[in-house]
């Protein structure tokens, strides 16, 4: 009864999470699309702003796989 109960609530979360979370292609965000705005400044500087991602691939990518002597990656957990 207690396995029950913890996979009825891991599906009920699966479920209820499923449209609230997309794969973009900067990470897991919130919203499907981007919300970046580009721009320059007066001296001609670019930015890119952009939304904060739940998970970035950029931070899991640095903070998981690191490149060894050899140019080759390790995966570190």
């Amino acid at each position: 009864m207690k396995i029950f109960s913890h996979l009825f609530i891991l599906i009920s979360i699966l479920i209820f999470s499923s449209g609230c979370i997309f794969f973009n292609d900067r990470g897991v965000a919130s919203n499907y699309y981007n919300e970046c705005g580009h721009y320059y400044n007066a001296q001609g500087i670019y930015y890119n702003d952009c939304d904060k991602n739940i998970v970035d691939y950029d931070e899991l990518q640095n903070r998981f796989v690191k490149q060894n002597r050899d140019n080759g990656y390790i995966v570190e957990f």
